[in-house]
């Protein structure tokens, strides 16, 4: 794929992204509060279509997409 069609790819999300990223800022997520803004990620990384979402003992948020090794 081309920069010039990565690029007109990501400018079609463009409205999403701001849309998602409105949502986060508007949800009031303080230090060990932080439930709606993980579960708003939750909701974004589902229609993204990651194949596992799951939110560790700390209260973290990760994501898995595809099946190939870790990458750092």
């Amino acid at each position: 794929m081309k920069a010039s069609e990565i690029a007109a790819a990501a400018h079609s999300y463009e409205a999403d992204i701001v849309a998602f990223l409105r949502d986060l800022v508007a949800i009031p997520g303080e230090s060990s509060h932080e439930g709606p803004v993980i579960q708003r990620i939750r909701q974004e990384m589902q229609k993204a279509g990651f194949d596992e979402i799951r939110i560790d003992p700390m209260g973290n948020i990760l994501g898995r997409i595809g099946s190939g090794r870790p990458s750092s």
